[in-house]
């Protein structure tokens, strides 16, 4: 590790001054005053209106979605599942599949 042969003083001092100089320098003077705007800003009913208009279609969209699939009937029939007294046994030797090459 190399050492340095300056000892590292506190210029903290001369670097604010430096920095306070130079952007005191780049900033005008007179600060400018702000010019109004001539144009007044858009009404916003018309922004309004239709970002309602956009949530009520999507609203109305979903709503005929779920009633059109909830209407349709399904394409396999659901087979018809008795369910009465069981067993438990334990199979036999399962039958073990050839392996893929």
């Amino acid at each position: 590790m190399n050492r340095s042969t300056k000892p590292i003083t506190d210029s903290t001092g001369e670097m604010d001054a430096l920095l306070r100089s130079f952007f005191r320098f780049e900033m005008p003077s007179p600060w400018p005053t702000m010019a109004r705007p001539s144009v007044l800003p858009a009404s916003r009913h018309a922004v309004d209106v239709a970002s309602r208009l956009a949530l009520a279609a999507s609203i109305a969209l979903l709503l005929l979605a779920s009633f059109f699939l909830a209407d349709r009937p399904s394409a396999s029939p659901v087979p018809n599942f008795q369910l009465g007294p069981g067993e438990a046994a334990k199979p036999g030797k399962l039958p073990i599949p050839p392996m893929a090459p």
